[in-house]
Protein backbone atom coordinates (compact mmCIF):
# COMPACT_ATOMS: atom_id res chain seq x y z
CA UNK A 1 0.00 0.00 0.00
CA UNK A 2 1.30 3.44 -0.92
CA UNK A 3 2.62 5.60 1.94
CA UNK A 4 2.98 9.37 1.51
CA UNK A 5 6.04 10.81 3.22
CA UNK A 6 6.23 14.33 4.64
CA UNK A 7 9.40 15.83 6.13
CA UNK A 8 8.06 19.30 6.91
CA UNK A 9 6.61 19.83 10.43
CA UNK A 10 3.26 20.86 8.97
CA UNK A 11 1.61 21.55 5.62
CA UNK A 12 -1.79 23.05 4.82
CA UNK A 13 -3.70 22.07 1.67
CA UNK A 14 -6.95 23.71 0.58
CA UNK A 15 -8.52 22.38 -2.63
CA UNK A 16 -11.81 21.51 -4.33
CA UNK A 17 -12.40 18.43 -6.48
CA UNK A 18 -15.13 16.28 -7.95
CA UNK A 19 -12.87 13.24 -8.32
CA UNK A 20 -10.47 11.57 -5.86
CA UNK A 21 -7.23 10.61 -7.57
CA UNK A 22 -5.32 9.02 -4.68
CA UNK A 23 -5.38 5.26 -4.04
CA UNK A 24 -5.96 3.99 -0.54
CA UNK A 25 -2.83 4.99 1.33
CA UNK A 26 -1.07 5.68 4.62
CA UNK A 27 1.25 8.51 5.74
CA UNK A 28 4.20 9.10 8.01
CA UNK A 29 2.31 12.02 9.59
CA UNK A 30 -1.08 12.95 11.08
CA UNK A 31 -3.88 14.63 9.14
CA UNK A 32 -6.80 16.72 10.31
CA UNK A 33 -9.24 16.98 7.41
CA UNK A 34 -12.19 19.37 7.28
CA UNK A 35 -14.96 18.96 4.70
CA UNK A 36 -15.98 22.54 3.90
CA UNK A 37 -18.74 21.42 1.53
CA UNK A 38 -19.65 18.42 -0.61
CA UNK A 39 -20.52 14.80 0.08
CA UNK A 40 -19.34 11.27 -0.55
CA UNK A 41 -17.75 8.32 1.23
CA UNK A 42 -14.72 8.20 3.50
CA UNK A 43 -13.08 4.80 3.88
CA UNK A 44 -10.73 4.43 6.87
CA UNK A 45 -9.14 1.00 7.24
CA UNK A 46 -12.19 -1.26 6.81
CA UNK A 47 -14.74 1.35 7.93
CA UNK A 48 -16.84 3.17 5.32
CA UNK A 49 -18.91 6.22 6.28
CA UNK A 50 -20.75 9.03 4.58
CA UNK A 51 -19.20 12.48 4.77
CA UNK A 52 -20.77 15.90 4.33
CA UNK A 53 -19.94 19.56 4.88
CA UNK A 54 -18.69 20.30 8.40
CA UNK A 55 -17.24 16.84 9.08
CA UNK A 56 -13.79 16.81 10.68
CA UNK A 57 -11.56 13.73 10.59
CA UNK A 58 -8.22 12.88 12.19
CA UNK A 59 -5.95 10.23 10.70
CA UNK A 60 -2.89 8.67 12.29
CA UNK A 61 0.14 7.35 10.36
CA UNK A 62 -1.06 3.75 10.67
CA UNK A 63 -4.55 4.54 9.34
CA UNK A 64 -5.22 3.76 5.67
CA UNK A 65 -7.87 5.84 3.92
CA UNK A 66 -9.37 7.19 0.73
CA UNK A 67 -12.37 9.28 -0.35
CA UNK A 68 -15.06 8.59 -2.93
CA UNK A 69 -16.49 11.96 -4.01
CA UNK A 70 -20.21 12.14 -4.90
CA UNK A 71 -20.66 15.92 -4.92
CA UNK A 72 -17.87 18.41 -5.57
CA UNK A 73 -15.99 18.70 -2.29
CA UNK A 74 -13.73 21.30 -0.77
CA UNK A 75 -11.12 19.80 1.56
CA UNK A 76 -8.86 21.64 3.99
CA UNK A 77 -5.98 19.45 5.15
CA UNK A 78 -3.77 20.13 8.15
CA UNK A 79 -0.87 17.66 7.87
CA UNK A 80 1.49 17.60 10.83
CA UNK A 81 4.15 15.48 12.48
CA UNK A 82 4.23 14.59 16.16
CA UNK A 83 7.34 16.74 16.44
CA UNK A 84 5.25 19.75 15.40
CA UNK A 85 2.80 19.40 18.28
CA UNK A 86 5.16 18.15 20.99
CA UNK A 87 8.38 20.09 20.44
CA UNK A 88 8.06 23.72 19.41
CA UNK A 89 8.91 27.20 20.64
CA UNK A 90 5.32 28.39 20.93
CA UNK A 91 3.31 28.87 24.08
CA UNK A 92 1.09 25.82 24.58
CA UNK A 93 -1.88 25.08 26.83
CA UNK A 94 -1.22 23.35 30.13
CA UNK A 95 -0.91 19.55 29.79
CA UNK A 96 -0.59 19.88 26.01
CA UNK A 97 1.05 16.46 25.54
CA UNK A 98 -1.74 14.83 27.54
CA UNK A 99 -4.34 16.50 25.34
CA UNK A 100 -2.55 15.14 22.28
CA UNK A 101 -2.47 11.66 23.83
CA UNK A 102 -6.22 11.70 24.39
CA UNK A 103 -6.90 13.03 20.91
CA UNK A 104 -4.85 10.31 19.24
CA UNK A 105 -6.38 7.64 21.46
CA UNK A 106 -9.87 8.83 20.58
CA UNK A 107 -9.17 8.39 16.89
CA UNK A 108 -8.61 4.69 17.56
CA UNK A 109 -12.16 4.09 18.76
CA UNK A 110 -14.06 6.28 16.34
CA UNK A 111 -13.34 6.98 12.69
CA UNK A 112 -16.33 9.32 12.36
CA UNK A 113 -16.44 13.09 12.46
CA UNK A 114 -14.85 14.56 15.58
CA UNK A 115 -17.15 17.59 15.87
CA UNK A 116 -20.88 17.19 16.54
CA UNK A 117 -22.16 20.50 17.94
CA UNK A 118 -23.56 22.79 15.22
CA UNK A 119 -22.00 25.81 16.93
CA UNK A 120 -18.59 24.11 17.15
CA UNK A 121 -18.79 23.00 13.51
CA UNK A 122 -19.30 26.65 12.53
CA UNK A 123 -16.33 27.70 14.69
CA UNK A 124 -14.14 24.94 13.24
CA UNK A 125 -14.95 26.08 9.70
CA UNK A 126 -13.86 29.61 10.55
CA UNK A 127 -10.70 28.43 12.30
CA UNK A 128 -9.65 26.20 9.42
CA UNK A 129 -10.38 29.02 6.95
CA UNK A 130 -8.13 31.29 9.01
CA UNK A 131 -5.41 28.63 9.10
CA UNK A 132 -5.60 28.26 5.32
CA UNK A 133 -5.42 32.05 4.85
CA UNK A 134 -2.43 32.35 7.18
CA UNK A 135 -0.66 29.56 5.32
CA UNK A 136 -1.22 31.22 1.95
CA UNK A 137 -0.21 34.69 3.17
CA UNK A 138 2.85 33.55 5.11
CA UNK A 139 2.79 36.87 6.94
CA UNK A 140 5.02 37.70 9.89
CA UNK A 141 4.66 35.12 12.72
CA UNK A 142 2.20 33.08 10.65
CA UNK A 143 3.52 29.78 12.05
CA UNK A 144 2.80 30.86 15.60
CA UNK A 145 -0.67 32.08 14.59
CA UNK A 146 -1.46 28.77 12.90
CA UNK A 147 -0.29 26.81 15.93
CA UNK A 148 -2.51 28.80 18.29
CA UNK A 149 -5.52 28.37 15.98
CA UNK A 150 -4.85 24.64 15.89
CA UNK A 151 -4.79 24.47 19.69
CA UNK A 152 -8.31 25.95 19.71
CA UNK A 153 -9.47 23.26 17.27
CA UNK A 154 -7.99 20.66 19.63
CA UNK A 155 -10.06 22.11 22.47
CA UNK A 156 -13.21 21.94 20.35
CA UNK A 157 -12.48 18.31 19.47
CA UNK A 158 -11.95 17.46 23.11
CA UNK A 159 -15.26 18.88 24.31
CA UNK A 160 -17.15 17.17 21.48
CA UNK A 161 -15.74 13.73 22.21
CA UNK A 162 -16.98 13.14 25.73
CA UNK A 163 -19.40 14.55 28.23
CA UNK A 164 -18.20 14.97 31.84
CA UNK A 165 -18.80 11.84 33.86
CA UNK A 166 -21.46 11.88 36.56
CA UNK A 167 -21.54 9.87 39.73
CA UNK A 168 -25.27 9.29 39.53
CA UNK A 169 -26.31 7.17 36.54
CA UNK A 170 -29.58 5.40 35.90
CA UNK A 171 -28.44 2.10 34.35
CA UNK A 172 -25.39 -0.08 33.90
CA UNK A 173 -24.70 1.14 30.34
CA UNK A 174 -24.65 4.79 31.36
CA UNK A 175 -22.61 4.05 34.45
CA UNK A 176 -19.95 2.06 32.59
CA UNK A 177 -19.64 4.84 29.99
CA UNK A 178 -19.09 7.31 32.81
CA UNK A 179 -16.45 5.06 34.39
CA UNK A 180 -14.63 4.76 31.04
CA UNK A 181 -14.59 8.52 30.68
CA UNK A 182 -13.33 8.90 34.25
CA UNK A 183 -10.47 6.53 33.42
CA UNK A 184 -9.71 8.51 30.27
CA UNK A 185 -9.57 11.79 32.21
CA UNK A 186 -7.29 10.34 34.90
CA UNK A 187 -5.10 7.96 32.91
CA UNK A 188 -2.00 10.00 33.84
CA UNK A 189 -2.80 9.80 37.58
CA UNK A 190 -2.41 6.24 38.95
CA UNK A 191 -3.66 7.25 42.40
CA UNK A 192 -7.04 8.16 40.91
CA UNK A 193 -7.38 4.79 39.20
CA UNK A 194 -7.34 2.38 42.11
CA UNK A 195 -10.41 0.17 42.38
CA UNK A 196 -11.24 1.76 45.72
CA UNK A 197 -11.04 5.31 44.32
CA UNK A 198 -13.19 4.52 41.26
CA UNK A 199 -15.72 2.69 43.42
CA UNK A 200 -15.93 5.72 45.71
CA UNK A 201 -16.42 8.08 42.75
CA UNK A 202 -19.42 6.08 41.53
CA UNK A 203 -20.85 4.97 44.88
CA UNK A 204 -20.09 1.30 44.31
CA UNK A 205 -18.62 -1.18 46.75
CA UNK A 206 -14.86 -1.70 46.34
CA UNK A 207 -15.60 -5.44 46.31
CA UNK A 208 -18.24 -5.01 43.59
CA UNK A 209 -16.53 -2.62 41.15
CA UNK A 210 -14.31 -5.39 39.72
CA UNK A 211 -17.10 -7.82 38.90
CA UNK A 212 -19.32 -4.97 37.64
CA UNK A 213 -16.62 -3.76 35.24
CA UNK A 214 -15.75 -7.23 33.94
CA UNK A 215 -19.41 -8.11 33.38
CA UNK A 216 -19.89 -5.03 31.22
CA UNK A 217 -16.49 -4.84 29.48
CA UNK A 218 -15.42 -8.52 29.34
CA UNK A 219 -12.02 -7.52 30.73
CA UNK A 220 -10.85 -6.83 34.25
CA UNK A 221 -10.60 -3.24 35.47
CA UNK A 222 -6.87 -3.47 36.10
CA UNK A 223 -6.19 -5.04 32.68
CA UNK A 224 -8.24 -2.34 30.93
CA UNK A 225 -6.35 0.46 32.68
CA UNK A 226 -2.97 -1.16 32.01
CA UNK A 227 -3.77 -1.69 28.32
CA UNK A 228 -4.96 1.91 27.98
CA UNK A 229 -1.78 3.28 29.60
CA UNK A 230 0.35 0.97 27.47
CA UNK A 231 -1.27 2.19 24.23
CA UNK A 232 -0.75 5.85 25.15
CA UNK A 233 2.87 5.24 26.17
CA UNK A 234 3.45 3.35 22.92
CA UNK A 235 2.08 6.30 20.95
CA UNK A 236 4.31 8.73 22.85
CA UNK A 237 7.37 6.56 22.17
CA UNK A 238 6.49 6.20 18.51
CA UNK A 239 5.52 9.76 17.65
CA UNK A 240 7.26 12.11 20.11
CA UNK A 241 10.81 13.06 20.97
CA UNK A 242 10.12 13.04 24.72
CA UNK A 243 12.76 11.26 26.79
CA UNK A 244 11.92 8.03 28.61
CA UNK A 245 12.21 9.91 31.92
CA UNK A 246 9.77 12.60 30.73
CA UNK A 247 7.25 9.97 29.65
CA UNK A 248 7.64 8.13 32.95
CA UNK A 249 6.98 11.31 34.93
CA UNK A 250 3.98 12.28 32.81
CA UNK A 251 2.33 8.87 33.35
CA UNK A 252 2.88 8.83 37.10
CA UNK A 253 5.76 6.34 37.31
CA UNK A 254 8.28 6.83 40.12
CA UNK A 255 11.14 6.82 37.63
CA UNK A 256 12.20 5.47 34.23
CA UNK A 257 13.04 2.04 35.65
CA UNK A 258 9.42 1.55 36.79
CA UNK A 259 8.18 2.53 33.31
CA UNK A 260 10.71 0.11 31.83
CA UNK A 261 9.36 -2.76 33.95
CA UNK A 262 5.73 -1.91 33.09
CA UNK A 263 6.39 -1.61 29.35
CA UNK A 264 8.56 -4.70 29.13
CA UNK A 265 5.90 -6.77 30.90
CA UNK A 266 3.34 -5.87 28.23
CA UNK A 267 5.54 -5.63 25.14
CA UNK A 268 8.58 -7.77 25.81
CA UNK A 269 11.05 -4.97 24.99
CA UNK A 270 12.20 -1.95 26.94
CA UNK A 271 10.89 1.48 25.84
CA UNK A 272 14.33 2.34 24.45
CA UNK A 273 14.54 -0.87 22.42
CA UNK A 274 10.99 -0.37 21.15
CA UNK A 275 11.80 3.17 19.99
CA UNK A 276 14.95 2.00 18.21
CA UNK A 277 13.01 -0.80 16.49
CA UNK A 278 10.35 1.68 15.28
CA UNK A 279 13.00 4.05 13.92
CA UNK A 280 14.72 1.23 12.03
CA UNK A 281 11.46 0.07 10.47
CA UNK A 282 10.54 3.62 9.42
Amino acid sequence: MKRYVQFEPFIIEDFETDHWDHPKHRHNHFEVILIMHGSGKHIVDEHEMDYTGGDLFLLRPEDSHEFNVDQTTRFIYFKFTQLYVSNNNFQVPENWNREIDLLLRKSQVSHGSLIHSAEDIAMTRKLMEMISMEWQRSAKRYKETIFQLFSVILTLIKRNQSQPYEKFEGDDTSRIESILYYIECNIHDPDALSAAKIADEFYLSPNYIGSFFKRNMEVTLSDYISEYRYKLIEQRLRYSQDSISEIAMDFGFFDASHLNKFFKKHFGDSPSDYRIDVEQKD
